[in-house]
């Protein structure tokens, strides 16, 4: 089917085109928008800035693993530690290390998502249940990301917040709690200072702005695909519909006895008469030529004398009352006038 033809299909059903059209715009609309119902009606767009900051630890031992390379009682190995780090982050998603973040960072404890590192890797983290009263896909939640890597013994603290600044204090919080709360576990556990874990900052957090939310240019796209899904879904129920009264249309002429389609066309042109009624049929009027009104006759006009050829006149005779010499004259003048009209 070419695109004039399928044009015409979906012109002669504008009317379902004209629904799928109003239906694609408003999924697209409310993928891009918040509408709230009034008078008028408010549109809010859905993509919102954040803040966000992001902050590193190593976990490291008395004798540095990056520095040392001597075999000593108490060393430990990269492994150990980075089990130690993942023990670590769980502890900062939780209370009480999270509400101690939280206070640093100077926001209420319920208001701070705390997110944990994911027991499989690369998955995304799960949020804890810590009495928080917003949801990680607010705009204005406060949300402090953990992560691990696996291969190194590294924390990242990664914050989020509805400004930057706010994003930076969680990040910054979280740290400095972190390698506060290990020395007081160890003061008050008395832990010799050879086997303490040690919390290294990798620079100080960093801070800046990101967009979340869908764009409109998803909304958008959205609205197209669907709209010409909603099209193609036309064409299909009526060619399935044409092809339905097509087979009924076979299977009446077949229970008839009549041939159908193709043969009952082969069947007219094998008949006795099939090719000469073809060709004795008359022709559509589109393709009959008008007939030309017929020429009208030329009436046939007087034949004029030859040049200096003169008319005879009847001749009177005496018996009008006439004398011969002013016939005679009267004959001369006729003759001298139509030969200087000839000449005119």
């Amino acid at each position: 089917m070419d695109a004039v033809a399928i044009l015409r299909q979906l012109w002669r059903y504008r009317l379902f085109v004209a629904v799928g059209m109003a239906v694609a715009l408003l999924v697209g609309l409310l993928m891009s928008y918040q509408v709230t119902l009034g008078l008028p009606p408010k549109f809010e767009n859905r993509q919102y800035e954040v803040g966000i900051a992001s902050a590193a630890v190593l976990v490291d031992s008395p004798n540095s693993q990056v520095t040392d390379l001597g075999a000593g009682q108490n060393r430990a190995d990269v492994g150990s530690l980075s089990a130690r780090a993942r023990l670590l982050a769980n502890l900062m998603a939780t209370s009480p290390l999270k509400d101690r973040i939280a206070a640093r960072a100077r926001l209420p404890s319920s208001i701070l998502v705390a997110l944990a590192p994911s027991e499989v890797p690369d998955a995304a983290p799960s949020p804890l249940d810590t009495g928080t009263t917003v949801r990680p896909t607010d705009p204005d939640a406060n949300i402090l990301n953990v992560q691990v890597n696996e291969a190194l013994p590294i924390i990242t603290a990664n914050a989020q917040a509805p400004r930057a600044a706010t994003a930076a204090r969680i990040s910054s919080a979280a740290v400095a709690e972190l390698s506060l709360y290990l020395r007081q576990t160890a003061a008050s556990e008395s832990v010799p200072n050879v086997r303490q874990l040690i919390i290294k900052p990798l620079g100080v957090a960093r801070s800046t702005t990101a967009e979340r939310g869908p764009r409109r240019m998803v909304g958008a796209v959205v609205s197209a695909m669907l709209f010409a899904f909603w099209c193609v879904g036309i064409l299909g129920v009526v060619g399935l519909a044409r092809g339905w009264r097509q087979a009924a249309e076979v299977e009446t002429l077949q229970a008839r006895g009549e041939p159908a389609g193709i043969e009952r066309l082969d069947s007219s042109l094998r008949g006795e008469h099939g090719l000469a009624a073809l060709s004795s049929a008359p022709s559509p009027k589109w393709l009959a030529r008008p007939e030309r009104p017929a020429r009208p006759e030329r009436l046939d006009r007087p034949e004029r004398p030859a040049w200096g050829t003169v008319t005879p006149r009847p001749a009177r005779g005496r018996d009008d009352g006439d004398s011969g010499p002013a016939t005679e004259a009267r004959e001369h003048s006729s003759v001298a006038s139509a030969r200087s009209s000839r000449i005119v």
